[in-house]
């Protein structure tokens, strides 16, 4: 049985935007949103390849979601991850891998 957990990609927040809600004079504008080389597409092609289902969770049959929340900085690094919404089995670590790795 083929194991799939969905990341939902919550938000991809560039550098200084979360910095906006507490002071907006220090914000400059975005020129360009951070994009996964090939789009979103080759994306979800490179989150599908480099998932390992946990074996808790393949033990226990798991096939829900975790949600993550991340930001991308300028230099198109990701930082500050955050499981928003978790199932345990181990399958928030293997999020979190797969979006560091990315």
């Amino acid at each position: 049985m083929k194991f799939i957990i969905l990341i939902a990609l919550l938000s991809i927040v560039a550098i200084g935007h979360a910095n906006a809600q507490e002071d907006s004079t220090h914000v400059k504008p975005v020129e360009r949103l951070p994009s996964f080389p090939g789009g979103i597409e080759e994306m979800y092609k490179f989150i599908y390849s480099e998932l390992r289902c946990p074996a808790d969770a393949k033990r226990f049959k798991i096939t829900d979601q975790v949600i993550t929340q991340f930001e991308v900085n300028a230099e198109g690094h990701i930082e500050e991850i955050k499981v928003t919404s978790s199932i345990g089995y181990g399958c928030e670590e293997e999020a979190i891998r797969v979006i560091t790795v990315m």
